[in-house]
C-alpha cells in the first residue's frame, strides 16, 4: 500500500487551495484574459456525445445549453427566462465521478485511497488516481463522453508553467505558498513530483493489471488529473466527498455576479443547481468558486479576474516579527542614547521614547 509522504516534507491536498495575497503586475496583466478553468476553454469538442451521455445517465440542464462566449469562452447560458427557485440543473448521485463509485473501487479501497482513509492526501489521490484510470480506458470508460469534454490543455494551471513564468511571482505570498516555503501543505508545483514518486508510482508497479501508463507518459496523465481534480471537482455534503460532477463544472466563476446555488436533495439522490434570482434568456449561468482573491484563484485555478473585489494582500508573520523586533531594538538603542541620561532636550510628555513598541 502507498504511503503518504512523510511528514517533515511539505504534501498538496488538490482542489483545496487556500491563500491571500495578489500576483505581481506582470503575471496579472498576462492572465486577465482567463475567467475561469471552464472559460479558458474556447471550443466545446465532443459535445454532442456529452450531451447523448447525460441523456443516458438522466444528467438534466433542459433551460441551458453550453455556448462560447467572448468574455469567458465556454460557459452555460439560460436559454429561456428562468424563476428565482427554479432547479438550472440536476445529476443523479450515481452519475458522479469519486473514488467510492469508479470501475476500480474496490483496488482504491483495498489501497486506503477511499474515505475514511487515513490521510486525507490519499482521498484526493484516490480520485485523481480514478480519473486516470477512467481516461486512460477512452471510449470503454463509462464516463469517457464527460471526461472527455474536460480540456487536454491544462497549462493555464500554475503546475504546468516553466521556472521562467513563476518566477514572475516573485516576492509574493502566492509564490511562497506555491514552492512550499511558507505553507504545509504546499500547493501542487512542487508536490506532483513527490507525490509521483511516493505514493503513484508505487501503486502502479503494484497494479499492472490496471495497465496504467509508466514514465513519462504516467507523469504527463497524473500531472493533467491532478489539474483537472484540482479546478473541476466539488466537496460534497458533510462527509466532504470530492468529487467530479458533470454539469456543475460548466459553469464559470464570476465575482458578484453569481446567479445559482448548489443544492442536495437526499430524498431523490441528485445535486442540484437553484436559480438563486430571476435569470434572462441568454444569460451566462455563474457558479461561486469562493471569496477568493486573485492569487487564490490562481493558484486553486489557473485564472484572474480584472475587477475582483476580494482582492488583499497577505502579509507573512515572519515579515511583521522581524519588523516588530527592528522597532523594540531601535528603541532599546534609543533608551542607551543622550536622551537617556538627561542630557539634551526633555522628551515630549507622551513620547513614546523609552516606551518601546508593542505587538498585539
Amino acid at each position: 500500500m502507498p504511503k503518504p509522504p512523510a511528514k517533515d516534507k511539505a504534501d498538496c491536498s488538490p482542489g483545496l487551495c487556500t491563500a491571500a495575497t495578489t500576483v505581481r503586475e506582470g503575471a496579472y496583466s498576462a492572465a486577465t484574459a482567463f475567467r475561469s478553468p471552464t472559460g479558458c476553454t474556447n471550443t466545446t469538442p465532443g459535445e454532442r456525445d456529452f450531451l447523448a451521455w447525460c441523456q443516458e445517465e438522466r444528467v438534466r440542464f433542459p433551460s441551458s445549453r453550453i455556448d462560447v462566449l467572448p468574455s469567458t469562452g465556454r460557459a452555460l447560458v439560460a436559454s429561456r427566462a428562468m424563476k428565482m427557485g427554479e432547479i438550472v440543473v440536476e445529476v443523479p448521485d450515481d452519475a458522479v465521478l469519486m473514488a467510492d463509485n469508479c470501475s476500480i473501487r474496490d483496488i482504491l479501497e483495498e489501497e486506503g485511497m477511499c474515505k475514511p482513509a487515513d490521510d486525507e492526501i490519499l482521498e484526493v489521490q484516490g480520485l485523481i488516481i480514478a480519473v486516470m484510470y477512467e481516461k486512460s480506458r477512452g471510449n470503454d470508460s463509462r464516463w469517457a463522453p464527460y471526461l472527455n469534454l474536460i480540456p487536454n490543455d491544462m497549462t493555464h494551471m500554475p503546475l504546468y508553467w516553466k521556472r521562467r513564468e513563476l518566477r514572475e511571482l516573485r516576492g509574493t505570498a502566492a509564490f511562497d505558498k506555491m514552492v512550499g516555503r511558507v505553507q504545509y501543505p504546499a500547493d501542487a508545483p512542487t508536490q506532483v513530483p513527490l507525490l509521483w514518486s511516493e505514493v503513484m508510482e508505487p501503486f502502479i508497479h503494484e497494479h499492472p493489471e490496471l495497465r496504467l501508463p509508466t514514465g513519462k507518459a504516467g507523469y504527463d496523465l497524473y500531472r493533467w488529473a491532478t489539474c483537472a481534480v484540482a479546478s473541476y471537482s466539488f466537496i460534497l455534503g458533510d462527509d466532504k466527498y470530492q468529487a467530479m460532477v458533470p454539469v456543475w463544472d460548466l459553469l464559470n466563476h464570476i465575482t458578484g455576479q453569481v446567479n445559482v446555488r448548489l443544492y442536495h436533495c437526499a430524498k431523490r439522490h441528485v445535486l442540484q443547481m437553484i436559480a438563486t434570482r430571476d435569470i434572462s434568456r441568454g444569460e451566462e449561468l455563474v457558479n461561486n468558486y469562493g471569496e477568493l482573491s486573485n492569487a487564490e484563484l490562481l493558484r486553486g485555478y489557473g485564472f484572474v479576474e480584472a475587477q475582483n473585489r476580494n482582492n488583499h494582500v497577505q502579509v507573512p508573520l515572519g515579515f511583521v516579527v522581524r519588523a516588530a523586533k527592528k522597532l523594540l531594538q531601535e528603541d532599546a538603542e534609543a533608551d542607551t542614547g543622550p536622551a537617556a541620561t538627561g542630557i539634551g532636550a526633555r522628551a515630549p510628555e507622551g513620547s513614546a521614547m523609552g516606551a518601546g513598541h508593542s505587538l498585539h
